[in-house]
């Protein structure tokens, strides 16, 4: 890495650091309930002295013996045994409530169809305690995606990177939780302009349901279909399920929470370029100002460094930078940041081809920097191998331990209890080999701030899933 390159890393880092973690506050003595997550991202978990936390996963497949499957993961990081309830609200009946118990250092997973019969549903749930992870599994003949659920909701939901061409499949599903009507107004960023379809404005969701929607039914046939979504009144959670079917080239599932906001800064700690990698940033700009961008790739330190790749995202449209045709084939951290302040949506999409890593995965970047992430779903196989990625933004060296989850507690994984990370470098840990077989919650911690990605790899599924961990709010 360049020292210029280094410098403008460590000044970032240190700007933003210093904005989202202070040291110095003082310690809280009231009771700490679980909390709404950070404006910057809906996803947060509550510290692990919270009286409560309630998480939502936005939406799943639920039909009973179909060829699609959702799975909700509760992980259990404490040596107490969480307790409270699970609500499965199916696009098609009635909420269904169950009691819900999570034992000390263990995961619990609930599959949808066991519980409703539906084509979809979003789940709720609740429990009395922190220090608790909840992700959905999305799994299919054209793969798997692990997802973390929100901690929050909002009145405004954003995405990037969507597709209507014919090869694909794009659902969006509006989660209301809660008791009060929601009216949202749903609009898409193409690569010819931005739609607001009629039939879309002033919808109605109602409370306590889910409304699913099929943006091939009213976007037809776009490279790039960004989302818009804006509640008049009340708060909802959106998400999405987008599958490739590999005619064109791209095969693979996508899911996951959108996001709250578009932001200035957006960080993505695994990149990949190579003959078998195709690697894009998607950017919308849902504002009504154009937003000058730069791209800020972060190699190996021994390789040669390359200049960032500065583009403009006009007001109400989408731009979408190809890596793959700049950078040198490899593995890669990288920044996106507004330089004029007007905030996009930043959103890295890879499609890799290779026959045993084939799959497609589309990101949306970390928003915050945090010490302790987390991950619940995951697993560590024959068919199935899992790495962490851990990105040191910091201007200085971070101490690093990436550890599973066992009965006594976290074990540190061999060889990555404690490990010095330098000042812009990048952590790559494998657990395949390294842990025992079965499925693998995660907890990272780190003496400074860090961001945290999984890859999840499987070679009898066209799977290369990639998400960014969970990060824990300070308590």
């Amino acid at each position: 890495m360049s020292r210029r390159a280094l410098a403008a890393f460590v000044l970032l880092a240190l700007t933003t650091g210093g904005l989202l973690l202070d040291r110095d506050r003082p310690a809280a003595t009231a009771a700490v309930f679980g909390r709404p997550a950070s404006a910057a991202t809906p996803i947060a978990a509550p510290p692990a002295d919270a009286l409560s936390a309630s998480w939502f996963c936005p939406g799943a497949p639920a039909a009973p013996g179909g060829s699609l499957t959702g799975t909700i993961t509760v992980a259990n990081f404490a040596d107490r045994e969480r307790t409270g309830s699970i609500t499965i609200f199916p696009s098609a009946g009635e909420p269904v409530t169950t009691p819900l118990t999570v034992p000390a250092r263990k995961t619990t997973s609930v599959r949808l169809g066991d519980i409703v019969t539906s084509p979809y549903a979003a789940t709720l749930v609740e429990l009395e305690r922190g220090d608790v992870s909840v992700e959905q599994t999305v799994t299919g003949p054209l793969g798997t995606d692990h997802a973390p659920c929100a901690t929050t909701a909002s009145s405004s939901w954003f995405g990037a990177d969507g597709t209507t061409t014919l090869d694909a499949t794009f659902t969006l599903f509006a989660f209301n939780p809660f008791p009060e009507t929601a009216v949202v107004d749903l609009g898409f960023l193409t690569d010819q302009g931005r739609r607001d379809p009629q039939a879309l404005q002033g919808l109605v969701i109602p409370g306590r349901s889910l409304q699913v929607f099929g943006v091939n039914d009213v976007v037809l046939r776009s490279v790039d279909v960004g989302v818009v979504a804006t509640a008049r009144s009340g708060r909802i959670v959106m998400g999405r399920l987008q599958r490739y079917d590999g005619t064109s080239g791209r095969k693979g599932t996508v899911s996951g929470v959108l996001a709250t906001s578009p932001g200035t800064e957006w960080w993505f700690p695994d990149g990949e370029t190579g003959p078998n990698a195709r690697e894009f940033i998607v950017l919308a700009n849902p504002t009504d100002s154009d937003a000058s961008v730069r791209v800020e790739p972060y190699l190996d330190p021994s390789a040669s460094p390359v200049d960032a790749i500065a583009t403009t995202v006009p007001a109400g449209a989408i731009v979408t930078v190809a890596l793959s045709d700049v950078l040198p084939a490899g593995r890669h951290t990288l920044i996106v940041r507004s330089l004029n302040g007007t905030p996009v949506v930043a959103e890295r999409r890879i499609d890799n081809t290779d026959p045993a890593r084939t799959g497609t995965s589309a990101v949306l970047g970390a928003r915050l920097l945090a010490t302790h992430w987390s991950l619940a779903a995951g697993e560590s196989l024959a068919t199935v191998n899992e790495e962490i990625v851990v990105a040191n933004p910091t201007g200085t060296t971070v101490t690093v331990t990436v550890a599973t989850l066992g009965t006594t507690g976290a074990i540190p994984v061999p060889g990555f209890d404690n490990v010095a990370l330098a000042a812009g470098e990048t952590l790559r840990v494998t657990l395949g080999g390294n842990v025992l077989a079965g499925p693998t919650p995660v907890v990272v911690d780190a003496s400074a701030p860090v961001v945290v990605e999984r890859v999840v790899i499987a070679t009898d599924l066209p799977t290369v899933a990639r998400s960014i961990a969970i990060p824990t709010l300070d308590g």
